[in-house]
């Protein structure tokens, strides 16, 4: 039955190409750790690179947290405030939720809720973070010392600018997952979503995307019209890969609900949404972001059974098919085959085929050529561009072929090479993150020493070396170091 289905949507597919062509012109979240003695193979004849540079002065001198206590009790007031107006109406319970921003080189954090270890300050809590958390971590939940809750980085609000909006979207997101549970019941499985590297599985995406915006568009008899074509697209995907149907049901509950949330308590307005919605899903096509659907795909069902006036959010769980629950309350009894959809109505085809596609052989050569030569061999190829992020490489690859997850940490002695610098972990640590983009976060709790030339930056965990005259090891805040262009 998969392939049966799998030559039908490219064959409905191609018929959507000749059709347009005839009449249009177009991630909270703990790492996990791979161990030394796991990754023998990857890190045992590394060797620390010999430079010319002066040794690295050890010192134990801490960071002094950039945190600004007065502004933080501001935007938690302010999350107060846009719970307290909600009183309980959009889930049927108060939302109150313990929030925190972290600093994480200075190891420090500030809570609206008492935390042991904490002191109250000018109605807030502030304190330490213990050891044992994560040393770079992004707006998520996570537990300090016994409490669960929602975390955002004060660097992430630094780098808003003061757009006060965006942080409290991502305040009232993440309390939202800190209390997820009294919400929806049951436990959240891996959502690893593997599907998504095979293009049929893409294109199916976005149509089904594009659909749900259409349908949130339209009204009547359109809208209805537009519906019946997302929800055909989107079954006729789980027949082709029916094993990932309760991973996307996962994915659209946990994120989709948190986004929804964001939207009905702090934006608002929809078509703002659809906008910032819209523009997320272009930018993502042709991206290994597009991994990432649920939380569109949810936030969109989710904001169609809301105008729909469907009673829905009671006895959720994580299983729950917010597009089943549409399907039942407008009676759709039998949806379209694929090869009825026209698809060039949500779409230049064409143009999304071919995107995709180049998207999915570029991975494919990636997966491919780091098989071996990532497990087997002590060193990690990369191809850079600016700021250390990737689409897609050899990181991700090697994530694939050890089974870890989007985030993962490596201890121990690696050598990673790029084509315009190298960089040396000496029995130390080093976080990657593969998903959405692959960065190598690169900072220690201890300052970090760059050269006068900026050609080199180090700690005595590791040393950064850059081996391109047109680039420069660049500071970014909190003790962290990137490599840009030379200015």
């Amino acid at each position: 039955m998969r392939i049966s289905v799998s030559i039908l949507l490219i064959t409905c597919l191609l018929v959507s190409v000749a059709a347009c062509e005839t009449f249009y012109e177009n991630e909270p979240l703990a790492s996990n750790a791979v161990q030394s003695n796991t990754t023998e193979t990857l890190t045992e004849t590394a060797k620390p690179l010999e430079t010319e540079t002066q040794p690295i002065e050890e010192t134990t001198e801490p960071y002094e947290s950039s945190i600004n206590v007065e502004l933080a009790e501001e935007y938690f007031s302010k999350a107060l405030a846009i719970w307290d107006e909600d009183d309980g109406e959009l889930w049927g319970i108060r939302l109150h939720a313990p929030l925190a921003f972290i600093d994480t080189i200075a190891r420090y954090a500030a809570a609206n809720v008492p935390i042991n270890g904490f002191q109250e300050s000018g109605g807030i809590y502030v304190g330490s973070l213990p050891h044992d958390f994560p040393k770079f971590i992004e707006a998520t939940t996570a537990t300090i010392n016994g409490v669960e809750i929602g975390v955002m980085s004060w660097n992430d609000v630094r780098n808003m600018q003061g757009v006060e909006t965006e942080t409290l979207r991502t305040l009232i997101h993440e309390g939202f997952h800190a209390i997820q549970s009294q919400i929806v019941t049951g436990l959240h499985q891996s959502d690893e979503l593997a599907h998504m590297y095979e293009l049929e599985a893409r294109v199916s995406v976005l149509l089904e995307l594009n659909a749900l915006r259409a349908t949130i568009s339209e009204t009547g008899t359109a809208r209805k019209a537009a519906l019946l074509d997302a929800l055909s697209i989107r079954y006729a995907r789980r027949e082709m890969y029916p094993e990932s149907a309760v991973e996307e049901n996962h994915f659209e509950i946990n994120e989709g609900l948190a986004l929804f949330t964001e939207y009905m308590l702090v934006v608002s307005d929809k078509a703002q949404m659809l906008d910032w919605i819209s523009k997320i899903i272009d930018e993502y096509s042709g991206t290994a972001n597009l991994r990432r659907f649920g939380y569109f795909s949810g936030v969109l069902y989710a904001m169609l059974l809301e105008e729909l006036n469907i009673e829905w959010k009671t006895g959720i769980t994580y299983n729950t098919d917010l597009g089943s629950l549409l399907r039942q309350h407008l009676e759709f009894s039998e949806l379209l085959p694929l090869e009825q959809v026209d698809l060039t109505l949500y779409g230049n085809t064409e143009t999304l085929v071919m995107r995709e596609k180049a998207w999915v052989e570029n991975y494919e050569m990636h997966t491919e050529g780091a098989r071996e030569a990532l497990i087997f061999n002590p060193t990690v190829s990369l191809f850079d561009e600016f700021y250390l992020e990737y689409e897609i490489n050899e990181i991700e690859a090697f994530r694939l072929t050890t089974g870890l997850s989007h985030r993962f940490a490596i201890y121990g002695r690696l050598t990673v090479i790029s084509e315009n610098w190298r960089l040396e972990l000496y029995d130390g640590y080093i976080e990657l993150q593969s998903y959405p983009t692959t960065r190598i976060s690169i900072g220690s709790v201890t300052p970090i020493h760059v050269n006068e030339d900026r050609s080199r930056a180090a700690n005595t965990d590791w040393e950064l070396i850059i081996t391109n005259d047109g680039y420069m090891i660049q500071d970014l805040p909190y003790g962290l170091v990137s490599v840009g262009l030379r200015e």
